[in-house]
């Protein structure tokens, strides 16, 4: 969260914040489910992270992956998502 929140200037860096983001969900994953708190959310950065980066494809399976997890996942689901595809529908991507 820190990459992802602080300026460039400042030490801040998406790259980064997507290498730790990937490396929470990689790490829950592996751990079989356990502790169940935090996928989704991770998930959600993740796909945040990449919106940032322009990887609008990466971000919408974030998304959607989030949304397996916790189906009733307001941001996820009324906002983030909407939004992106309606950015990628409106840009052609």
């Amino acid at each position: 969260m820190m990459k992802f929140n602080t300026p460039k200037m400042f030490g801040g860096s998406y790259e980064d914040a997507l290498k730790n983001f990937s490396k929470a969900v990689l790490i829950y994953e592996k751990s079989g489910g356990n502790p169940p708190w935090g996928y989704a959310e991770a998930l959600v950065w993740m796909g945040r992270t990449y919106e940032k980066l322009s990887e609008y494809q990466n971000a919408l399976l974030s998304y959607k992956r989030a949304l397996i997890v916790e189906p009733e996942y307001e941001w996820v689901k009324n906002h983030l998502l909407p939004s992106l595809e309606k950015r990628i529908k409106e840009e052609g991507l």
